[in-house]
């Protein structure tokens, strides 16, 4: 997909080209539609999964043979019914802004999942700019380039930057909404995706939930075949060693018509972190169980050389962002674009279904609240005091350290101690005061809107901000450097609205993680596949740390811009370095943290 930077500015000193034009769309990139008066214009950018189904449902092209641009299905749709249901329709990863130059308003929007994101800021005149890409946006000539310290400051604890901008008077539209802009800089955002009705399914007993997840499923995966179809391509599939690839595998081999299926995995040269074995059993299982021919293609993964491999991601980003994951990713894809254009991965599966480990553990520490608040956290930290530091992030005392921890908390600051990466003590060794002078602990900030006080699940929590904000954006950096198109059968419409209205206890029920996904498809499973311990996708960067990257981590850091600047701490970043090095610790998430700004702040001026 590519990317679009646009523009919406009122025409001074000269005369509209059409009664009435008042306003100008100034673009490059992205299909741009316009009316025969030129009033009404229409910039899309992305994917419509379900334009055929558009274009036969509008009389104007319900005859044409040919495929119509989307841009132009847009268009018409937003003539027969205004801006909220048009964007309401459409089906797929996009973005598209709907102009109207004889009223100056604007109707911007990007998908309900956040598959695609939109920025956007007001020029001092008054002019609006948006982009799909914010590293794009940053080169507009009166970007605001102003970072918000409270920003910077969480995004050393959450390895991304919430709220979608680190940059001051910069938005990002949240997924589901749409922004109004009128020509008095009168506007609101609003969400375009109707509340969901008392469907049917939230009725539906277990057996018939998992009947209904089977048609889902397959139709979404149906849909992404029929597109890998039309660009041309053969579809490939992401596999992993886990259960949400392998459903994904097992399904999408079912429905090819012709030809093999092209799986690609990532495998590391540490045990700790390789799942080949994993991928390769799913493969002879899938191979069995479908009959279909299924060629693996397995990417070893090495310490990068240098950091220019991640200085150039970064650069996509337009901001800092540091899932190290983000590496594998990025190589596996160009890996993958061998062997197809369109690639299934599994994003979305883990939120919708319950399958983080850390949804049980909340669960499971919410019985501690009984005990009352004293007594329950003199057990918690009384339990830390008693277990071993280690300097592996992994181990399982440091894994029972963050539970007690959280355990200590109340809710909202125990989800936060069970997803961050970095403790405030040692954030502050790192951080420079002067320049993060006003901020606040981070845990004070991950719930601004009260979500915790709802008394909803975790997941839906992090479906709006950590699915969001660093899965998807993974996902997109990693494929902008190639031809891919990676789409999730998961992140379909349909079944993002009934995995969303699911009873929790279809989800997870006695610590079995994603029941009602595993019992669905448990013939695309391995034998103890569903009960294993979920691994994540990690990354062995506190031994690459300790190794191949020692001597250039400490030299990139105490050399760099972020000390220089004042942004960092020269002592706090020696001594967190010592200490990593030296295995007394883990900071890796946090060093990982500060070699991304450090090369971020390299690239701009």
């Amino acid at each position: 997909m590519a990317d679009f930077l646009a523009q919406w500015k009122k025409r001074s000193g000269k005369a509209p080209e059409h009664p009435g034009e008042n306003f100008v769309l100034e673009h490059r990139g992205g299909e741009r539609t316009a009316d025969p008066e030129g009033i009404r214009t229409v910039l899309f950018e992305g994917i419509l999964l379900n334009a055929e189904e558009l274009q036969k449902s509008l009389p104007e092209f319900s005859n044409e043979i040919q495929k119509v641009p989307a841009s132009a299905l847009v268009l018409a749709l937003y003539k027969k019914y205004g801006p909220q249901e048009t964007f309401s329709r459409l089906q797929g990863a996009w973005c598209a802004l709907l102009c109207n130059s004889l009223s100056g308003e604007i109707f911007c929007a990007s998908d309900r999942k956040g598959l695609q994101r939109l920025w956007y800021f007001c020029t001092p005149e008054g002019d609006k700019v948006f982009s799909n890409a914010l590293s794009l946006l940053r080169k507009h000539p009166a970007f605001p380039g102003e970072w918000d310290p409270q920003k910077l400051y969480d995004y050393f604890s959450l390895l991304y930057v919430p709220g979608g901008s680190l940059y001051k008077n910069v938005h990002c539209l949240p997924p589901g909404k749409f922004l109004f802009s009128g020509s008095s800089g009168e506007g609101y955002c609003k969400e375009y995706f109707p509340a969901s009705p008392e469907e049917d399914h939230k009725k539906e007993s277990y057996p018939e939930s998992c009947r209904t997840l089977q048609e889902l499923l397959s139709t979404g995966v149906r849909k992404i075949l029929d597109f890998a179809a039309e660009s041309g391509s053969p579809a490939g599939v992401f596999l992993s060693g886990g259960v949400d690839s392998a459903i994904v595998a097992g399904l999408t081999a079912s429905q090819m018509e012709k030809g093999p299926l092209h799986c690609c995995s990532i495998a590391f040269r540490e045990k700790e972190y390789d799942e080949r074995s994993g991928a390769l059993q799913s493969v002879e299982h899938l191979r069995k169980v479908t009959g279909r021919e299924i060629r693996h293609h397995i990417y070893e993964l090495t310490p990068p050389g240098d950091f220019d491999f991640l200085s150039a991601l970064i650069a996509r980003s337009g901001q800092p962002f540091a899932d190290s994951s983000l590496i594998p990713s990025a190589l596996l894809c160009q890996f993958a674009a061998s062997y197809g254009k369109v690639f299934l991965g599994g994003d979305g599966a883990d939120e919708l279904f319950h399958g983080y480990e850390r949804y049980i553990a909340m669960r499971y520490l919410s019985k501690l609240d009984l005990l009352g608040t004293p007594v329950r956290r003199s057990f918690c930290l009384l339990g830390e005091k008693f277990l071993p530091s280690s300097g592996r992030e992994r181990s399982l005392p440091a894994r029972l350290r963050r539970l007690l921890k959280a355990g200590a908390m109340e809710r909202p600051q125990r989800y936060f101690q069970l997803v961050t990466h970095a403790g405030e003590e040692a954030k502050k060794r790192l951080c420079h005061p002067d320049f993060f002078a006003g901020t606040v602990p981070s845990g004070e900030t991950f719930d601004p809107a009260g979500f915790f006080r709802t008394g909803q699940h975790c997941s839906a929590f992090d479906i709006k901000t950590y699915l969001v904000e660093d899965c998807l954006t993974k996902t997109r950096l990693a494929a902008s450097g190639t031809d891919l198109t990676i789409l999730s059968p998961f992140l379909q419409e349909e079944v993002f609205s009934f995995a969303s209205d699911l009873p929790p206890s279809f989800k997870e029920k006695n610590a079995y993680r994603k029941r009602i996904l595993c019992d669905t498809f448990s013939p695309y499973l391995y034998t103890g596949l569903a009960r294993s311990r979920k691994r994540g996708f990690g990354v062995p960067i506190a031994q690459w740390m300790r190794k191949e990257w020692k001597e250039r981590l400490t030299e990139t850091l105490l050399d760099g811009k972020a000390i220089q600047c004042g942004i960092l701490s020269h002592t706090g970043t020696e001594s967190l370095l010592k200490e990593h090095t030296g295995s007394l610790a883990d900071h890796s998430y946090l060093l990982y943290c500060a070699l991304i700004l450090e090369l971020f702040l390299n690239q701009t001026k």
